[in-house]
């Protein structure tokens, strides 16, 4: 009887130990995910800063072309809604690098709840 008992505690030590590797291993595929998330965020923030800066000389040309007799109101306010369409890009791109970055935290096991920042 003592044999079988040690028998099933062996079996339930290394099925045990097969679900601490399995949740390891799932734990670290889903930190390289949350890297790669994080990695292209960041990425998808430097595009949008990039199409911003393009949006302001875009507006300064047109509001430089208006006074010059060259361009149009019209064309004033395209650019003003191009720039204001590429401030909203880069606000939304900064929100999900801020989201990439916390769900990175917490994958690493950070605690998000009353620590500091």
């Amino acid at each position: 009887m003592q044999g079988a008992n040690e028998r099933v505690l062996q079996n339930r030590l290394e099925t045990a130990l097969l679900a601490l590797a399995e949740a390891r291993r799932q734990a670290e595929l889903d930190l390289k995910a949350k890297a790669q998330a994080l990695r292209q965020a960041l990425g998808q923030v430097g595009v949008a800063e990039s199409l911003l800066r393009a949006a302001e000389v875009s507006h300064q040309v047109a509001q430089a072309r208006l006074l010059a007799g060259t361009g149009t109101p019209l064309d004033l306010l395209q650019a003003e809604v191009n720039l204001l369409q590429a401030r909203r890009n880069l606000a939304q791109a900064q929100v999900g690098l801020f989201q990439a970055y916390y769900a990175w935290l917490e994958a690493q096991g950070e605690s998000l709840v009353g620590g500091e920042l």
